[in-house]
């Protein structure tokens, strides 16, 4: 008779910061992902927080090809402890160009990060939905601003960033760059010989990835002792390749030796994979000054490898992005190999005491660490 398998426990240690996870859901309704409405989302157009003062064409151009990059994803993070992070939305742009993809390279992403008080130029200071006994939200009385970025600015009707080249012959139709512009000419070449003075919704367009709503949950994870997490671990891994095999499970004894003889690299991808399948279809963790889940031993930063901010605070980890389980990948449409965001994940840093920046964007920093061959 099969011995019983080793079942075992994702661990967390007491003292860490809980950690917030990031799902992907369909929108109630496009309007919920206006930026009045505050979203965290991934793909579609960036809502924008502070509405003028957008970030430059150069400033969300790829650090490689040169081209414009796409959001990815943005996440709304208020700070309780600064008056001046009433509202606060971190932004994380990539360039599409599959050619552009090396690995543990960041020179495809730019993110950024803006923030405002309660009394602003942009929004009401009453919030236009308020969560009710019953956990569900919904409308306040009263009329809020509507307002958008395009109230404020030129936008390239492709990717909702800036757009300073305008359409020659009927000046209505903004573009961010020639790549964006040559992209949408048989859609807009209809509307500039009718003299249309309004442009139709450009939200589906190629260049962009599918927009949907980002939900998060607090992550549930029992406490027992972290030293022990990778052999347990390695346990159900083992016996699952085992019951594959030959239908038998090992004894614990013959676990132990075998777990002895693993690798850094097999202990740290499985410490990653045990608080990822616990959750699988997660695509965030939010963590604000904790450390992030690392998918390999390998090209992890150190301290100095993590630039201070252009005030000189150090910055601190607030978020990743996981790839793992793929379901992103399916959400982007982007899961074939031939243009695939293959990352293992992309962590976020941004500046330990949220300095003040105004209205205008403040560049932040991400590192990326892909898997390795001997990964997975």
């Amino acid at each position: 008779m099969a011995a019983k398998s080793v079942k075992p426990t994702c661990s967390c240690k007491a003292t860490e910061k809980p950690v917030d996870l990031g799902f992907v859901e369909e929108a109630e309704s496009a309007e919920s992902l206006l930026s009045y409405r505050f979203p965290s989302k991934v793909g579609g157009r960036p809502a924008w927080l502070a509405l003028d003062n957008i970030p430059g064409v150069e400033s969300v151009s790829c650090r490689s090809c040169g081209k414009s990059c796409v959001l990815l994803l943005q996440v709304y993070c208020p700070d309780d402890n600064s008056t001046n992070c009433f509202h606060r939305s971190v932004f994380v742009f990539v360039c599409r160009e599959s050619k552009c993809y090396q690995t543990d390279s960041t020179s495809y992403f730019r993110v950024f990060r803006s923030q405002l008080p309660r009394n602003n130029l942009f929004y009401s200071d009453q919030p236009p939905v308020v969560q009710i006994a019953s956990g569900e939200w919904k409308e306040t009385d009263g009329e809020f601003p509507k307002r958008s970025a395009a109230d404020f600015n030129k936008l390239c009707i492709i990717c909702g960033g800036l757009g300073p080249k305008a359409c020659a012959k009927c000046k209505v139709a903004s573009y961010c760059s020639k790549e964006h512009q040559k992209l949408d000419w048989r859609v807009h070449k209809q509307e500039c010989v009718k003299g249309l003075k309004e442009i139709s919704d450009r939200s589906s367009s190629s260049a962009l990835f599918p927009e949907f709503k980002l939900i998060t949950e607090t992550e549930e994870c029992d406490v027992i002792d972290d030293e022990n997490d990778a052999e347990e671990v390695k346990y159900e891994e083992i016996n699952r390749q085992s019951e594959q095999q030959s239908g038998e499970s090992f004894l614990s004894g013959e676990l132990e030796n075998m777990a002895l003889s693993e690798s850094e690299e097999d202990k740290v991808f499985q410490k990653f994979k045990c608080k990822i399948d616990r959750d699988p279809d997660q695509v965030l963790r939010y963590q604000k000054g904790g450390e992030p889940l690392w998918v390999s031993s390998k090209h992890i930063p150190s301290p100095d490898d993590i630039p201070a901010c252009s005030c000189g605070a150090k910055r601190q980890f607030e978020f990743q992005v996981i790839i793992y389980s793929s379901q992103l990948l399916n959400h982007l449409g982007v899961d074939n190999l031939g243009e695939s965001l293959d990352w293992g994940t992309l962590a976020v840093y941004t500046c330990a005491v949220n300095c003040d920046i105004g209205d205008s964007y403040a560049e932040e920093f991400l590192w990326k660490q892909d898997f390795h061959q001997d990964t997975r």
